[in-house]
């Protein structure tokens, strides 16, 4: 069997991996995720490493060679006199000496970090043995999966100074567009990579027909040959895809299957790729839709963005005493699922019975709000009241936007028969000619439900502003 230490590597090996850590910040905070003070076989290398990491832990900063040779002064009181004096020889001759060999440095790094990493894998695998009589498949698989990213290769972020030119590089946000001109606005262009939006609204108003609207507009605006995938964990796929049918060719939900033809038509010119995967509710979790990326990227697709309906559905990686942890966990690995296939994603949320035809749906009106709201870039409420629901007509709220101005209202126009909603300025115009796709018919019905809408939306501000 072999040994769980260095000894293998010898003992001038392991002394130049102790100076490698005092001398290479980067490297030190790399092999610091997997590194076990019992990996040195020698008792005074141990000590010495462990007093240099007690130190970056307690103060946040890599020390310097002085610091080290203070914390040394002062720190080994407690060892016997044999490792004191083997420590200080080691630090005189390895550390402080001049003309040290350092052409080895990078094989010590290498190997030293191949074997704590391993070993760090192992003791996962050993770790999820118990979970596995338990049947907590998703538990292991994390474990498993957080073990193998421990040690890799750091990235420092974004320096302030030095990367001063590329935060102001055209396009360094890539956003992609809902659809919605004046949500575009607000957003500063859409959703970008590793953010996550949310529409929250009442049953049947329309949240799931949202994320169908920012799925096709996506379809639209990426790049050639990139693939949106639609999460479903409630309606069918084949549901969904009727609706993305619907919407892209303007041909109402209860004529497509009179008009395939002229359905295919209409789609076969979506310059993107769509996969709509269906899930039963709770049956899933984001280790589940991880997963089915990675089988996606393997089979050659580029993804492009993420569609969950919805994220509540999604079952929790983990249980907890309280279902709000268990959402505010979802929606954060949600978001990190998002950061690491660096994509937008979008997801849906129902709110209580409160927010059923209320006048305006607010973050107090959701259950959970906070769990989901903390994790999310944005967040859109749609609520519509019964005389809204008659006329075709609703109204946004965007509760929270990371991008830009929040708590803004906007009017919609609201036609879930060609599952098309509208954010719609105050005077009824969204900025694109949403009906151009439409035939003639469609065209005219469109221009007397805006018209309708205007007057509604008139009324109520009227209304509004009487009562003040």
């Amino acid at each position: 069997m072999a040994a769980d230490n260095f000894a293998k590597f010898g003992e001038a090996f392991q002394q130049n991996l102790a100076r490698i850590i005092v001398e290479d910040r980067m490297f030190s905070d790399q092999i610091g995720e997997v590194l076990d003070y019992s990996f040195f076989e020698l008792e005074y290398l141990s000590v010495f490493v462990q007093k240099v990491y007690e130190y970056k832990l307690r103060y946040k900063v890599h020390p310097s060679k002085q610091i080290v040779e203070t914390v040394l002064k002062t720190g080994l009181d407690d060892e016997n006199e044999l490792t004191r004096g083997t420590i200080w020889k080691f630090w005189e001759d390895m550390v402080l000496a001049d003309g040290i060999d350092k052409k080895n440095d990078e094989y010590i790094k290498e190997n030293s970090l191949d074997f704590a990493r391993k070993q760090k894998v192992r003791d996962a695998m050993i770790k999820s043995i118990d979970l596995l009589q338990k049947v907590k498949f998703d538990e292991i698989q994390k474990i498993i999966s957080d073990s193998l990213k421990a040690g890799a290769p750091a990235n420092l972020g974004h320096l302030y100074i030095e990367d001063f030119e590329a935060r102001y590089e055209e396009n360094m946000r890539r956003a992609v567009s809902t659809g919605w001109p004046l949500i575009d606005q607000i957003m500063q262009g859409g959703l970008g990579e590793g953010e996550l939006g949310a529409f929250i609204a009442a049953t049947g108003v329309g949240k799931s027909f949202c994320l169908v609207q920012v799925g096709a507009a996506a379809l639209q605006a990426l790049d050639q040959n990139k693939t949106v995938v639609h999460y479903t964990l409630e309606l069918s796929d084949k549901i969904i895809g009727k609706r993305y049918d619907s919407l892209i060719s303007g041909i109402a939900l209860d004529g497509l299957d009179h008009m395939k033809d002229e359905v295919f038509e209409q789609i076969k010119e979506v310059k993107n790729k769509l996969v709509i995967k269906h899930y039963n509710p709770n049956s899933a979790s984001l280790i589940t839709i991880e997963n089915h990326l990675n089988r996606l990227v393997q089979m050659g697709h580029d993804i492009g963005m993420i569609v969950v309906d919805y994220a509540d559905k999604l079952r929790p990686v983990e249980k907890r005493s309280e279902r709000y942890m268990e959402l505010e966990d979802t929606y954060e690995q949600l978001r990190g699922l998002a950061t690491d296939v660096k994509v937008p994603a979008w997801t849906a949320s129902q709110s209580n019975r409160s927010g059923q035809y209320a006048e305006l749906l607010t973050l107090e009106s959701i259950a959970g709000a906070y769990a989901k709201a903390m994790p999310s870039d944005f967040i859109m409420t749609i609520s519509r009241t019964l005389d809204e629901c008659a006329n075709n007509t609703g109204k946004c709220l965007i509760a929270k936007n990371r991008f830009g101005e929040s708590n803004n209202v906007f009017p919609m126009f609201i036609d879930l028969a060609h599952s098309r909603l509208d954010v719609l300025s105050d005077d009824g115009v969204n900025g694109l000619d949403a009906a151009s796709a439409q035939s003639e018919m469609n065209k005219k019905a469109s221009g007397l439900q805006m018209n309708r809408l205007r007057s509604v939306y008139k009324d109520m501000k009227k209304e509004k502003k009487d009562g003040e």
